[in-house]
């Protein structure tokens, strides 16, 4: 198996590098002072994006908007932006390092 192949379909990315996961952490305020929550994901990076991203999701303050057809819910930050986020944390992350990649919102 490919290192890609690896990444994105072991079951326990671990039997094949040292560190493969991501943490994510919500903080109050601008600054690292006071974390509300934090949580660390592994596995193939199919199933950390999805876990990252619902974590986000329920993480976030929602409001619900009046709409002609009843009213829908929108997340403090535009989903395609914390998306394109957590996307490009994991994408971009350097794969020879053992460091967890690093997504927190503020």
């Amino acid at each position: 198996m490919t290192h890609a192949g690896a990444w994105l379909l072991a079951d326990d990315i671990t039997r094949f590098t040292l560190q493969a996961g991501v943490t994510c952490a919500v903080f109050r305020g601008s600054t690292k002072a006071h974390i509300l929550d934090r949580k660390a994901f592994h596995g193939n990076l199919y199933a950390i994006y999805q876990e990252v991203m619902t974590y986000f999701q329920a993480k976030l303050n929602s409001a619900l908007i009046p709409h002609a057809q009843g009213r829908y819910e929108r997340l403090e930050l535009p989903e395609s932006a914390l998306r394109e986020a957590v996307v490009n944390a994991i994408a971009h992350r350097d794969y020879r390092s053992t460091a967890n990649v690093q997504v927190y919102i503020f």
